[in-house]
């Protein structure tokens, strides 16, 4: 039985923090998560594209944006995925997820999220690792509904 290749692995330096990371518990005592969903996902295999048993896929990862509100934060962050077989196109496709954070005390959350490494940290540790599970089920599924074997995503870590 032929499989799909891993994915190459995610660049760490670009996905989580450094060893120097910022300490952000002082802000997860002051949210709470509401919901997490995918707001926009689209998959389209190549045209002329008999779906190969042996492809590799790359995950590229839009930087994460957050937005503070009065009483919540909104987190979006993206992910590309390309598939090859050798050096043909074999599918593309994009998700799009938002996280919403609910909280009471808007001046603490802002405050703390002005400082840029508790921000970044707060993005890379937390939120990409709460849509990560999410995105390992969709694009899994949406292989094998394409005829494509799945690849399993390894665990965030």
């Amino acid at each position: 039985m032929n499989k799909a290749k891993q994915p190459a692995k995610r660049n760490k330096a670009e996905s989580k923090p450094n060893m120097h990371q910022a300490d952000y518990s002082q802000l997860l005592e002051l949210i709470k998560l509401a919901k997490v969903w995918i707001v926009k996902m689209d998959f389209a295999l190549e045209t002329d594209c008999n779906p190969p048993q042996d492809y590799q896929m790359q995950i590229g990862r839009s930087p994460g944006e957050l937005e503070i509100h009065s009483n919540y934060l909104c987190i979006n962050l993206g992910y590309e995925i390309k598939g090859k077989s050798q050096e043909t196109d074999v599918f593309s496709g994009h998700y799009h997820f938002a996280i919403i954070f609910e909280f009471t005390e808007h001046d603490q959350v802002a405050t703390l999220l002005e400082d840029e490494q508790i921000k970044v940290t707060f993005l890379g540790a937390q939120a990409e690792k709460l849509v990560w599970s999410y995105l390992r089920k969709a694009l899994q599924q949406v292989l094998l509904d394409a005829g494509l074997p799945a690849v399993v995503l390894p665990l965030y870590r």
